[in-house]
């Protein structure tokens, strides 16, 4: 299996991106820096699911960027040193009807660097095309072969080029094998043709034939940061010779559960027996994967070893003494099903940003990472990520939560759901006082980091940061400014098991500053400019644009806290700052009262979703939720008078 690096900053090549959120949607010809005037892809598959591309490309140079790219043109696939070939066809570049063909030193076959595991090799080619200037066609045609992981399996997902405007494209395939496919096609621009024809029981004959009847592009153009592209909106056509996600589960499972029934190596049984003084499960699986962590190095690859992607022996991993995801997790669940748990690897497209459920028929493309799926003696699942540096049994890391998982079991694989970030587990509770003598503004508080929130923005810098890189950075963060050191009055840092440091636990910070450029004055009396109670999903929210092509990303759920005490200062009409919104994604309260001598303001946010699709920024409920942001809670003041 060729790896395809369609998707990648292949893309960022061809983009400069101007936020301007009036004007977000697809680019057009005008926009493009390249127009593809031609594609064409040949596909020829045998019964044992080799591989055979014929690839021909004819595009021309509208912008300089465009230079750019075909400058050191990367062909959009990885190949495998002595299982998959490219082969270079064609290269030649046309200016004003004159023909310059790429010279043999002008393309370049390397190999990408190794991983200190036994790995296949994996090769890219990079072209350099003469003469380029705007107006210079570029013609390129070459032959790949590769072979499929699983024997008799193939799958791909189809379409245009991750770059470019095209305005023609043609992709046919002769398979051996039998295909099914489906078409995502949301703006009715592709005519797909497809036939099967039986010859006998074992042999089968199909054909796909997917033509471009309008010109199209997937680039997108002045797309706010946090617009988030799901699969629904781009164009393409899903093959497969299996048609459901668990058969493929089936296909795969063998060769993990046969790694993870085998003896446990001494260094893993030594864990296994240290793990049994701990009568809690969350604690023995924490103390596992951390106990594990200490002693193998993670490598953060995905190749395929000897053709196949699967794991290695344990005691492969052991003499090593690193490993890749799929190591990782047959070792810890060969580990704690030695102690009693059931386990099963499951395979998932990681990463804190994810659209929705995958809507391709199964293929090896939607996959780049394994987690583990436990359970323990009372039936209660848990959803591992042990290449985590951190451990947290407890929770669910942002990188592998809320996604579709081919979860593998030798009995009957399944295509499930992972668990989403529960709000009310992820927390932060801050508590301040204030207290303002003439212009100096002294702070003094505590923040409570409680479930992921103490992985995300507390245990990582406790793992990986000095004592002060942690202390200038929560400085940082609580004030929202760059402090003098003489404006630094106190920080403490919760303590850390030195034992089992990558356990996450609650913890709290304490700390104390002043300042003295917080407050303004206005013809209103002074005003205080300070980020009470705000949150950087306020700003994601206002930034949605209107012709917005992608859903939006809010940030990883969790309820943030924000409890203001501002001392002797009984603020006039702090009640105006009253306000409650409540949404399906998004939860905001502030409450504002006098206590006393003082004034004290409460804020609650409650992230409740990652997303919020695209159909509903279209909503009356959306663009409410957007006025009330803009008006009552971002970029707040407050005016200092009693």
């Amino acid at each position: 299996m060729i790896y395809k690096i369609f998707r990648t900053l292949l893309q960022l090549v061809l983009l400069v991106i101007f936020i301007n959120p009036s004007n977000a949607e697809w680019q057009n010809l005008d926009d493009s820096a390249i127009e593809i005037k031609a594609y064409n892809l040949d596909i020829a598959i045998d019964k044992d699911g080799l591989e055979e591309y014929y690839v021909y490309m004819h595009a021309k140079i509208l912008k300089e960027q465009g230079r750019m790219f075909f400058a050191s043109y990367r062909l959009p696939y990885l190949y495998r040193e002595n299982i998959d070939t490219i082969k270079i066809l064609k290269a030649q570049t046309i200016l004003n009807g004159k023909k310059y063909n790429v010279s043999a030193d002008s393309i370049e076959d390397k190999p990408l660097a190794a991983t200190g595991l036994d790995n296949d090799i994996y090769r890219q080619i990079s072209v350099t095309f003469p003469k380029l200037e705007i107006g210079t066609e570029i013609f390129l045609k070459y032959k790949v072969t590769s072979k499929s992981p699983l024997e008799g399996v193939y799958s791909d997902i189809l379409g245009l080029l991750p770059y470019g405007y095209h305005k023609k494209m043609q992709i046919n395939i002769n398979s051996k094998l039998p295909l099914d496919t489906k078409i995502n096609d949301p703006y009715c621009n592709l005519r797909v043709n497809t036939s099967t024809t039986k010859i006998n029981n074992d042999e089968h004959t199909s054909s796909v034939k997917i033509t471009l009847l309008k010109p199209l592009t997937n680039m997108l153009k002045n797309e706010p940061k946090d617009s988030v592209l799901n699969e629904q909106y781009n164009t393409w056509v899903s093959v497969s010779t299996i048609s459901k996600w668990e058969k493929l589960g089936d296909k795969l499972s063998k060769d993990y559960f046969k790694v993870i029934n085998q003896p446990l190596p001494k260094l893993f049984a030594a864990i296994a027996e240290d793990a049994k003084q701990y009568s809690n499960y969350t604690e023995q699986i924490d103390f596992v994967t951390s106990a594990f962590n200490e002693k193998i190095q993670y490598i953060p690859v995905w190749r395929s070893t000897n053709g196949k992607f699967i794991p290695r022996d344990l005691i492969k991993v052991v003499n090593y003494e690193k490993g890749d995801c799929r190591d990782f997790i047959v070792s810890i669940a060969a580990i704690l099903k030695n102690i009693g748990y059931k386990v099963y690897p499951a395979l998932i497209r990681a990463g804190e940003i994810f659209t929705a459920p995958v809507l391709h028929l199964p293929n090896f493309y939607s996959f780049d990472y394994v987690i583990l799926k436990v359970i323990d003696k009372d039936d209660k699942i848990y959803w591992i990520d042990p290449c985590n540096s951190l451990s947290m049994a407890n929770g669910m890391f942002p990188k592998i939560a809320n996604r579709m998982a081919l979860v593998l079991d030798p009995e009957r694989s399944s295509y499930e759901q992972v668990s989403s970030i529960d709000p009310k587990h992820s927390q932060i509770i801050h508590d301040s006082t204030l207290e303002i003598e003439g212009n100096i503004t002294n702070w003094k508080g505590a923040i409570s980091y409680i479930g992921e929130n103490s992985a995300i923005s507390l245990h990582n810098k406790l793992l990986y940061m000095s004592q002060q890189q942690i202390k200038e950075s929560f400085f940082n963060d609580i004030s929202g400014i760059y402090l003098e050191e003489h404006n630094k009055k106190n920080i403490t840092l919760p303590s850390v098991n030195l034992k089992l440091p990558r356990i996450v636990k609650d913890g709290t910070i304490e700390y104390e500053y002043n300042t003295d450029c917080q407050i303004k004055k206005t013809n209103a009396g002074p005003v205080l400019f300070a980020s009470i109670g705000y949150n950087s999903v306020f700003n994601n929210i206002i930034s949605v644009a209107p012709k917005q092509i992608g859903d939006l990303f809010l940030g990883t759920p969790h309820t943030n806290y924000n409890n203001l005490v501002i001392k002797n200062l009984k603020l006039k009409n702090i009640d105006h700052l009253n306000y409650i919104i409540d949404t399906p994604w998004i939860y905001v309260e502030r409450s504002c009262k006098h206590q006393g001598d003082d004034t004290e303001i409460i804020s609650k946010i409650v992230v409740r979703q990652s997303l919020i699709p695209n159909n509903d920024l279209k909503s009356d409920v959306y663009k409410k939720l957007k006025d009330d942001i803009e008006q009552h809670f971002n970029k707040t003041a407050i005016v200092l008078v009693e």
